[in-house]
Formats: C-alpha cells, sequence, structure tokens
C-alpha cells in the first residue's frame, strides 16, 4: 500500500480508538453508579433483591409496601388421593349395618345418614369405605321407618322403595328414579330364601319397616316352597323385592369358645393382635399343648340369633345353709359363666362378652366362700371364622386365655355366603 494512503488512514484509526475507550470507561462508570443504587435502596428496576440492615436482619421492606412482594414457593392444592377401598362394590350386599331409625327424614338425609353408618362401621371393622354417591331429587315426604340389621345395598335400595323410586348402582353410586303407577296387575313367583319359609315373616316385615301395603297386594307361601307376589302397586312391587333381597334379621351366629389356663411363671408371650385366623390359632394351640402346666377346656358350641344375648354355662351347682341366719338354704353356682350377645357388622361380628370362672373356697369365712376368681368384659370386632383372644393375669399369677371364634349360619345351620 502506497505510503500516502497509510499516513491518510493512521490519524482515523487513532481517533476512532479514543473514542471507544471513553465510551468504555463511561459504560463502566455508569455501571458503578447503579450498583450503588441498588445497594443503598434496594431496588433496581422492581427487583425483590433483600436489603441488609445494620443488625443483620434481612428485610423486603420498599417491595412489601409496594405491594412487589416475592413470589412465594408454590405448594400442590391437589386432594391426595382417597385410600383404595378393601372391598368390591358389588361386596356391599354383604355388608351389614346394626338397626337404625328413620324418623321424619326426607329419602336424601335417610342415605346421608346410612352413609355416615356405613363408614363408621368401616372405622370400627378395619374397613377402608367406598365414597358412595347418591343421585336423588331433594325434597320428598319424610320417612318413617325402622332399618332392621341389614346388609348396606339392601337397605339403601329399600329406602328408595319406600320414597316410591326405583334404585340402580353402577359401582358406588346409586341412581334414582320415580316409580310411575299403572295399575296393573303384576305376578310375580320368587324362589323362597330358607329364611323366608313364612308369607307372613315377610308381610309382618314389610310392616315393620313402615311400609304400607296396598289392598291390591298379596304374598302367598306356595306348597312348593316359592313366594308367589301379585300386586296392581308397582311402589308394593319394588318394596317386597328390596326386602326379599335383604339378608333377613333370622340368621344366627354360631360360637366357639376355649379356655386355656396357664399356671403361673410359665415363659410364653401371646401373639401380636387381638384377633388370630385359623392358621394362627392352630399354630398356638399346638405349641401350648406341648408345654406342661397348661389346661384346655373346650366349652360346648352355641348357635345365638342377631342381636340377642346368649348364655354358654358350664357350673356345679353348691347348696350351703342360708348366711341369713333364718334358716333355710342357699344355691351358688361354680364353674364357668359366659354371657355374651353378637351383633353382625361389616363382613365380620360385633360380640359383647362377661366371662367370668366362680369358685368355692370352704377355708375361708362364711360370705367369702364364694367370689369369681376369673371375671373378664370385652366388646370388640371379630372378623367371620376369625378367633379373638382375651387374656388375664390372676392374683396368683396364673394366665386365662379365652378364645371366641363367631361365624355367621343361615337358618339351615350352614355357613352364611360371606366375603
Amino acid at each position: 500500500m502506497p505510503e500516502g494512503l497509510l499516513r491518510d488512514l493512521e490519524p482515523a484509526t487513532t481517533a476512532d480508538m479514543k473514542r471507544r475507550t471513553v465510551f468504555a470507561m463511561l459504560g463502566i462508570f455508569a455501571c458503578f453508579v447503579i450498583s450503588l443504587v441498588w445497594i443503598s435502596d434496594g431496588i433496581l428496576s422492581g427487583s425483590t433483591a433483600p436489603v441488609a440492615d445494620e443488625s443483620g436482619r434481612i428485610e423486603l421492606e420498599r417491595n412489601e409496601v409496594a405491594g412487589n412482594a416475592p413470589l412465594r414457593t408454590k405448594v400442590s392444592d391437589r386432594t391426595p388421593p382417597l385410600p383404595r377401598p378393601t372391598h368390591r362394590p358389588d361386596q356391599l350386599r354383604d355388608f351389614m349395618l346394626p338397626e337404625m331409625e328413620i324418623e321424619g327424614l326426607v329419602l336424601e338425609s335417610a342415605l346421608a345418614k346410612l352413609k355416615a353408618a356405613y363408614e363408621e362401621a368401616c372405622r370400627f371393622s378395619g374397613e377402608t369405605p367406598h365414597q358412595l354417591v347418591f343421585d336423588v331429587p331433594s325434597g320428598g315426604d319424610p320417612l318413617h321407618l325402622r332399618l332392621s340389621a341389614r346388609n348396606l345395598d339392601g337397605s339403601i335400595r329399600l329406602l328408595g322403595a319406600v320414597a316410591g323410586f326405583h334404585v340402580q348402582r353402577q359401582g358406588a353410586e346409586y341412581r334414582f328414579t320415580k316409580i310411575e303407577e299403572n295399575r296393573k296387575l303384576v305376578k310375580r313367583t320368587l324362589e323362597a330364601d330358607p329364611n323366608l319359609r313364612n308369607a307372613r315373616i315377610l308381610i309382618a316385615d314389610l310392616t315393620a319397616q313402615g311400609l304400607r301395603l296396598d289392598p291390591s297386594t298379596r304374598v302367598l307361601l306356595g306348597a312348593d316352597g316359592r313366594i308367589t307376589l301379585e300386586t296392581m302397586s308397582a311402589a308394593d312391587e319394588a318394596a317386597v323385592m328390596a326386602i326379599f333381597d335383604l339378608d333377613h334379621s333370622s340368621f344366627q351366629h354360631e360360637l366357639e369358645m376355649k379356655v386355656i389356663e396357664l399356671q403361673a411363671g410359665m415363659d410364653w408371650t401371646p401373639p401380636e393382635g387381638a384377633s388370630l385366623d385359623p392358621e394362627q390359632e392352630m399354630a398356638m394351640l399346638r405349641e401350648l399343648t406341648q408345654r406342661r402346666g397348661v389346661d384346655l377346656l373346650t366349652t360346648p358350641t352355641i348357635m345365638a340369633r342377631n342381636a340377642q344375648p346368649a348364655t354358654i354355662e358350664l357350673v356345679r351347682e353348691h347348696i350351703v345353709p342360708s348366711e341369713t341366719g333364718e334358716g333355710g338354704f342357699e344355691t351358688h353356682d361354680v364353674g364357668v359363666i359366659v354371657l355374651l350377645q353378637p351383633s353382625a357388622l361389616g363382613f365380620g361380628h360385633q360380640v359383647d362378652l362377661n366371662f367370668r370362672e366362680a369358685v368355692a373356697d370352704y377355708d375361708q369365712p362364711p360370705g367369702s366362700q364364694f367370689y369369681d376368681r376369673t371375671h373378664i368384659t370385652d366388646a370388640g370386632f371379630s372378623a367371620n371364622g376369625a378367633s379373638r383372644l382375651l387374656m388375664q393375669t390372676r392374683e396368683d399369677g396364673s394366665r386365662v386365655l379365652v378364645l371366641l371364634k363367631p361365624t355367621l349360619m343361615d337358618v339351615t345351620g350352614r355357613p352364611a355366603a360371606r366375603r
């Protein structure tokens, strides 16, 4: 390149570089000033950076006042998933509830009361309930009826029938549609359940539920054991079918009990849990019967009606002179006396138990010769066919174990179909 051209370009290049240097220094100075402002005021273009005061505390003074507080950490507000039910919706036909009074409630409120009883029974029996849904019209006439011990599904259908609705279930949702009366004669023949061998039982049951039957309704029991329903009332037809599908209250509880005595000082620890399945019970009995100092007493198996008291007695009568000083004699029962009251609940049983072992000691002074050596009271839940284990330590250090196994039976003495 010619020397003249180089000389012409050199001054321009030097001046340009000077300008760039000045701009760079101005930019650096501007950044420094802005940084000072940010630190002193705590604000830079709406920033929410914290400011340290003289005591070292971190504050967001100006941003908080101005409504520009920093965004909080987001927390999921989604409802956690519900626990999975421990039974299928179709098993609601086997889920038993205690007796319940429906007095002056419309259908919607009566169903809410029934649902609450179902959830409470689940909690008591260790089940996880379904979230029942009722698609039912609001309002209606108040209901006045008594729901005896029934399965949940049948009780829902009975409430609907008494209120004049057909009931359909899909999963855990029940839909109620109004029954339309056409006053046409309907005749239906049904296979009679062993619990319903008497048509009068069925009619009495309908009346007890608070249902007023239409004059055209007749329920007949044939010689072949079948039940014939004749009616011109669609509501009566639905109600009779609801009753027919229910587990009748004449089912029974088979109660089997074993009493085991362990001598004082025996090193034995009972299995965990108050309820034993048949395999656990067999393993425990096998272990105990191989030891010395163990006495096993098996009481007679009895049948008890639902929610009715029953008694097991293995006693001897002791007749002694009266302690009143007026002559005569007194009778004392010595032995094992057990008072029981079982009720179907959920898929099992709630059993109230009062166990007494009365003994006689004639070395004691009069008035103290007869006393209870063992006294156990309990009210709890037992799964169907499982044994409830109760234990008490006596004053002398010996122990007594009580195994109570309830099984639901129909009136023919066969195990009722349960889960």
